[in-house]
């Protein structure tokens, strides 16, 4: 955000990010999400860590991480999310002060109850509902001034786009569109943030053309 961060990205705070997912999940694997997200927050100056559900099982263990970035389920059968380890706990560490990043289809499979239904994710998600867009190369557009899409510029969403509802949650602040459709929301949760990003950041590599998005 800009209150570290300047123009080129160069933040003045560490913030200690965890990338969860389950255990063999093939997000962790070299050539997918999490590495490639792990790169480049290193290359910002943070300290991300490869965390397990039962790492942020409970609210003392979620406060060892500033932010949280729940791995999005998909349809690929690899991914091993199990939100419900750690759903107890994660709207009071929002509420006091964390900030949670989901992406995927966090939205639409949590609604489905799969894996695993997590209502407490939910409540504390910025959008709900369960539509996608499946037509490739779907145009993202960073829109407003929030500072987590100034200075951005438009990319194309390579494969599906699960952005919830075209209505957002009262409060919420839509900060990437996909035509008149929100594809990234922020709000802020009692003293803490969560966005949601609907392109496929963090979904397997081995079942979505999504490698191009980081």
């Amino acid at each position: 955000e800009a209150s570290f961060c300047d123009a080129n990205m160069t933040c003045q705070r560490r913030l200690r990010v965890a990338l969860v997912a389950g255990v063999g999940s093939c997000l962790l694997s070299p050539t997918d999400a999490y590495p490639a997200v792990a790169s480049l927050l290193i290359a910002r100056g943070h300290i991300p860590v490869y965390a397990f559900d039962t790492d942020v099982a409970t609210l003392d263990k979620m406060k060892q991480f500033d932010v949280i970035i729940t791995g999005g389920p998909g349809n690929s059968g690899c991914t091993h999310v199990n939100w419900s380890t750690y759903d107890g706990a994660i709207a009071d560490y929002v509420n006091g002060g964390g900030g949670v990043v989901s992406a995927g289809w966090t939205l639409y499979n949590e609604g489905e109850g799969i894996p695993s239904h997590a209502p407490n994710l939910a409540s504390i998600m910025p959008n709900s509902g369960g539509v996608f867009v499946s037509a490739a190369n779907t145009l993202v557009t960073p829109t407003g001034t929030d500072p987590i899409s100034m200075g951005l510029g438009s990319f194309n969403a390579p494969q599906f786009l699960p952005y919830g509802s075209p209505t957002v949650k009262p409060g919420a602040t839509v900060i990437a569109t996909a035509g008149a459709n929100p594809a990234a929301v922020s709000w802020t949760v009692g003293s803490g943030r969560v966005v949601f990003r609907a392109p496929l950041y963090f979904e397997a590599r081995t079942s979505y053309a999504v490698g191009a998005l980081t």
